[in-house]
């Protein structure tokens, strides 16, 4: 499934209960009724649910997708025939050029992240039609099945090797997530549990509902952390979605990840004589290469024009690096 939009996910005001509508790339929850602010941060990557119909009483098992938002680079190698003619002495050259194509395009995609041929393989446009939830927003939901982060591996694994001759595909990816559809289980059928209709498991389906009870249940919930500078104590502004927050008291800037803020140097460049100045950030990025020099240009021609295997390349961010807006 290919499109470019976000989906909405309804929340809870950590502190007074109010209902508060995120967009997909939020992390900063703000209360417009008590004034809470609070960073939405997680371990590794978010799990999303959406709401089952009303009226069930039947168990509820929500299903896991792989959700994955990026960029596709194709690259194509063509050869093109250049012909030359020289009519003092009559006589044509004929040659053969090899030309590189490079093309992107975006791309939106969820699939299945259980090992299952019948369960289906898609949400389809469920995410974007629907408001989806955090898991371990309501307890007492359902069951969450474990997903597989292998299924996930493979297909990027599979999407960056694939070749075709002289064809190549580069996966970048930007967003990675996983979202929970439900179903229930009645009469020896398993149900979608939003339309209330029976899935199509070509008559196994008490085989499918043996394999959803007997799965390990997810246990996950988004953790809330207060926007206070762990230095000085003041409020920590920033945007609905920034990844690092500064400090404009003690001038510290901080990367709320793995439940906690972790400390952040950067640098800026400073304008004396006027104030009215807007800093965007970039990533400094500082590149390892193990396995043969790489410290000059002239290095990376010889690099270039051997045929050495590929190394691995190590990134590590060193500091964020604030650039002048003009």
């Amino acid at each position: 499934m290919v499109n470019g939009s976000n989906f909405q996910i309804e929340q809870q005001c950590p502190q007074c209960g109010a209902p508060i509508i995120l967009d997909e790339a939020d992390r900063i929850l703000s209360c417009k009724f008590c004034r809470t602010r609070v960073y939405l941060a997680a371990e590794d990557i978010f799990r999303f649910y959406i709401p089952p119909a009303e009226g069930l009483s039947e168990t509820i098992y929500f299903i896991p997708y792989w959700r994955i938002k990026g960029l596709s680079y194709t690259i194509k190698e063509k050869d093109m025939n250049r012909e030359r003619q020289n009519s003092l002495f009559s006589y044509s050259i004929s040659s053969t050029i090899r030309t590189i194509d490079i093309s992107n395009k975006y791309f939106d995609i969820n699939f299945l992240s259980l090992d299952s041929k019948l369960l289906p393989h898609s949400l389809g446009l469920r995410p974007q039609a629907m408001k989806l939830k955090f898991v371990g927003s309501n307890e007492s939901e359902g069951k969450f099945l474990k997903f597989s982060p292998t299924l996930r591996d493979n297909f990027i694994n599979d999407y960056q090797t694939r070749t075709g001759g002289i064809h190549k595909e580069i996966f970048i990816g930007e967003t990675a997530s996983v979202i929970y559809s439900p179903v229930y289980c009645a009469n020896n059928r398993v149900y979608d549990a939003l339309l209330k209709k029976p899935l199509d498991l070509q008559k196994r389906d008490v085989e499918i509902e043996q394999t959803l009870i007997s799965a390990t249940d997810e246990k996950w919930h988004v953790e809330f952390l207060p926007l206070l500078c762990p230095d000085c104590g003041a409020d920590l502004p920033g945007e609905k979605d920034a990844l690092i927050v500064f400090c404009d008291n003690c001038h510290t800037a901080w990367n709320p990840s793995n439940k906690n803020f972790i400390r952040v140097k950067y640098c800026a460049w400073r304008e004396a004589k006027d104030d009215n100045i807007t800093y965007l950030p970039f990533w400094q990025l500082k590149v390892k290469i193990a396995g043969f020099p790489l410290e000059t240009y002239a290095d990376l021609i010889k690099v270039n024009s051997s045929k050495e295997k590929k190394k691995k390349i190590i990134f590590s961010r060193k500091c964020l690096r604030l650039l002048k807006y003009l």
